[in-house]
């Protein structure tokens, strides 16, 4: 990875860019087939921030059409 991608990366995860509002995963423990709470998180924070999940997790990309947040592949994301 190039220092240049790597440091835009890195901006990802910096203190001020933390999500701190409220998160409410009790919106996706209903799902049968999501049972991960890994999952449940993203999927909450997701929902939370309005953001796109994107994602490789086959079971977020297998519930993607039953949820309110937008589950994407990278390539399908690349594609938009």
């Amino acid at each position: 990875m190039t220092k240049r991608y790597r440091n835009a990366f890195e901006d990802l995860f910096r203190q001020e860019n933390c999500y701190t509002g409220e998160l409410f995963s009790e919106r996706f423990h209903h799902i049968p087939d999501l049972t991960d709470n890994d999952d449940i998180k993203f999927a909450a924070l997701s929902d939370a921030t309005g953001a796109i999940l994107i994602t490789m997790d086959k079971d977020l990309l297998d519930v993607r059409d039953t949820v309110a947040v937008k589950i994407l592949m990278p390539f399908e994301y690349i594609m938009l």
